[in-house]
């Protein structure tokens, strides 16, 4: 059993040195206690079930809070940090000695999300905005392979259904919506091999689905593929490596 407790204090300022058009100096302070707690247990010597209980909270970025929606400097007054409540149930198991699993399944349930948007007014920037409530639920796996002498396999899955619970603005109400920039599916699978000549070599593939770029999922960017390759020899001289 593990229970714990994070405390933050943060404090960000912004000192307005071209004075002509008025002082736009700004300052926000936040606070918070964020407590948390773990129970583990071992089934076997190689199987273990774990879950944790935590809080937490985001603060806006220097880059966030700078861009005013009023069209002024200064800090935006109305932005908020992003508080939530995070719950996760996982098993991470053996088998054998050279394979190791792990899958968990997770909720996020989210306060006051961080959300970016754009004005017709200012083309081109980007504000942010707290929507409401959010809940995030997912399902992860991965897996680690020693296959043979110098070769190795790591892979992982990540199932993400991200939504919006609350959330209204002039354009419309968005309860439901998935939130944007996340795909629902992302994989990643890599391959390593490495010689004791010092010849090595790495393959790398890595998948997302299709997600929505605007909070009405109205604009759908395509899913994609990434492939990555690389090759080399490490030479070692005497004691420089």
């Amino acid at each position: 059993l593990l229970v714990g407790t994070r405390f933050d204090a943060i404090k960000l300022g912004a000192a307005d040195q071209f004075l002509t058009d008025g002082d736009q100096s700004g300052e926000r302070k936040y606070q918070r206690f964020n407590p948390s707690v773990g129970l583990s247990y071992a089934i076997s010597p190689k199987t273990n079930l774990y879950t944790n209980l935590a809080s937490s909270f985001e603060s806006p970025t220097l880059s966030e809070l700078s861009n005013n929606p009023t069209g002024i400097g200064g800090f935006n007054p109305d932005l908020n940090p992003q508080k939530a409540v995070n719950y996760e149930v996982g098993i991470k198991h053996f088998l054998g000695s050279h394979i190791r699993l792990d899958e968990a399944i997770f909720q996020v349930s989210v306060q006051d999300e961080l959300v970016p948007y754009q004005l017709k007014e200012f083309p081109g920037r980007v504000f942010y905005r707290n929507a409401g409530n959010s809940q995030r639920r997912g399902v992860e796996v991965g897996i680690s392979a020693s296959l043979t002498k110098g070769l190795v396999f790591f892979g992982n899955y990540t199932y993400s259904d991200f939504v919006y619970k609350n959330y209204q603005t002039t354009a419309g109400t968005f309860d439901g919506k998935s939130l944007p920039g996340i795909p629902k599916h992302t994989a990643y699978g890599e391959l390593r091999y490495f010689a004791q000549n010092g010849l090595f070599g790495i393959v790398q593939v890595r998948h997302a689905s299709q997600l929505f770029a605007d909070d009405a999922n109205a604009v759908v960017s395509n899913a994609f593929t990434i492939l990555n390759l690389r090759a080399g020899y490490q030479l070692k001289i005497s004691k420089l490596q």
